[in-house]
């Protein structure tokens, strides 16, 4: 369905949530085409072509809020969508801060973030298909040993389009590409891993095809990675230096994402509740969110209230900034909506000035961090512990695997002991970061 008829059924919906009773209406309609094909061994294991639509209508009256979400878009079931929810607005208990927007809040969706690629109309399933072989293809011509897992490619249009009472009707689209590239490697080195695996991968994920990293260049990050854990050995327990490599350091920034929520402010369940405009971290650690950069993946010109889109700084030199609110959660901790009704859009951590080379060189015994797992990241009382793997640093340089160890820290103390930024960061999902080098971290291993 074309975003103008979008628009006309939102706004059709809208009128005729009001005619039936209610004070406000909020309408979101999603219309999302999407290919998703997984090879492995040069042969189909998985392939998905399809067509879906969402719709959300949200209501209100004397404060009572109700809200329906449906796929089918036929009439009759619209129609009892909007029955449904007229009628359970008698049955539900008043609000006194649910709203809609401030009138000067909504986007007048004039903003060209540049998120949609023509191009998606000419890729044909059969080229994407043949991309998925030759990009598995690739590795096994790298590293003739390396055993694929999956490779992966996938694009996705939406159409997105948010209409309330206040008269406010606006749409966008938006298209997504990815190749993703898992690998697993036989570890016939002598030591605790003989006979194991070992796995890891790499991934591109863009708005435009044009921008996405090369096949070749994705297959060699993706076995890169996957060798270089062969021979891995559990490092002792000890407090040393520890660089959370991009990727990393990426993870443990979105782990924070919760934590600066308005919604989880208000509910008590964050550990920076009490904290706004006191400082955190060090002074190189400054958080933004930004959904207005150009063909980026969490860009956007407005969330799905309509606010219009701002950049927003969440940290800044170690300094606890602002919250990212939606409307709700504003009126409950008397702020305005950041257009976060969404999430987060961009988020990133701001680039720093050294080469990762020169974060290594200054650590005589320590850790890089190159990946991490489990779901140690507990954004009510602060603390941080994640199973990890990486590389062993000696005398300055990387000397060899490390694999099964713990951080256990508390995200307060790793940001106040963030000492160097690396200058690596780019833009390659909707949580990025630079290379961090915390100070001194506890690992838990033998």
């Amino acid at each position: 369905m074309t975003i103008d008829k979008l628009k006309i059924l939102a706004e059709e919906l809208v009128k005729r949530s009001l005619s039936k009773g209610a004070d406000t209406a909020q309408i979101i309609i999603k219309d999302k085409e999407e290919f998703d094909v997984t090879v492995r061994n040069s042969v189909i294991e998985t392939l998905i072509q399809a067509e879906s639509n969402s719709l959300l209508v949200i209501l209100s009256k004397n404060k009572r809020k109700s809200s329906f979400s449906s796929s089918d878009l036929k009439e009759e079931n619209i129609e009892n969508i909007l029955n449904n929810a007229i009628e359970l607005l008698d049955y539900t208990e008043m609000d006194e801060y649910f709203s809609l927007p401030e009138s000067n809040d909504l986007s007048s969706g004039a903003t060209d973030i540049q998120v949609f690629d023509e191009e998606y109309f000419n890729l044909s399933a059969a080229k994407k298909i043949e991309d998925a072989v030759q990009l598995e293809k690739y590795a096994i011509q790298e590293h003739p040993s390396i055993i694929t897992e999956a490779s992966n490619i996938s694009s996705k249009k939406v159409c997105k389009v948010i209409a309330n009472s206040l008269g406010f009707c606006q749409g966008y689209e938006k298209t997504m590409f990815s190749a993703s590239l898992s690998l697993v490697a036989d570890d016939f080195t002598e030591g605790e891993n003989s006979g194991r695996k070992q796995n890891d991968g790499w991934y591109s994920v863009k708005t435009h095809i044009s921008d996405l990293d090369s096949l070749q260049s994705i297959s060699k990050t993706a076995v890169e990675r996957t060798i270089q854990k062969l021979g891995a050995k559990k490092p002792a327990t000890m407090s040393v230096p520890v660089i959370f490599e991009k990727n990393s350091a990426a993870d443990f920034i979105g782990g924070l994402v919760g934590a600066v929520m308005g919604t989880n402010i208000y509910r008590r369940q964050s550990f920076l509740a009490d904290c706004l405009n006191n400082k955190i971290g060090s002074d190189l650690f400054t958080l933004i969110d930004d959904p207005l950069m150009e063909r980026q993946i969490g860009s956007r010109p407005f969330d799905s209230e309509g606010v219009k889109s701002r950049k927003v700084e969440i940290f800044k030199n170690g300094v606890l900034k602002n919250f990212l609110y939606d409307t709700y959660s504003a009126n409950k901790l008397g702020a305005k909506s950041t257009g976060a009704f969404n999430g987060i859009s961009n988020l990133y951590l701001e680039n720093g000035k050294y080469p990762l080379e020169e974060l290594i060189s200054g650590i005589n015994e320590g850790i890089l961090i190159t990946s991490m797992f489990g779901q140690g990241a507990n954004i009510i009382n602060g603390g941080y512990s994640r199973g990890a793997q990486g590389i062993r640093i000696q005398n300055g340089k990387l000397s060899h695997p490390v694999n099964e160890f713990t951080i256990a820290s508390t995200f307060a103390d790793i940001l106040n002991n963030i000492t160097m930024i690396g200058n690596d960061l780019s833009f390659n999902g909707t949580v990025n970061s630079p290379s961090i080098k915390v100070e001194k971290l506890t690992i838990s291993g033998i």
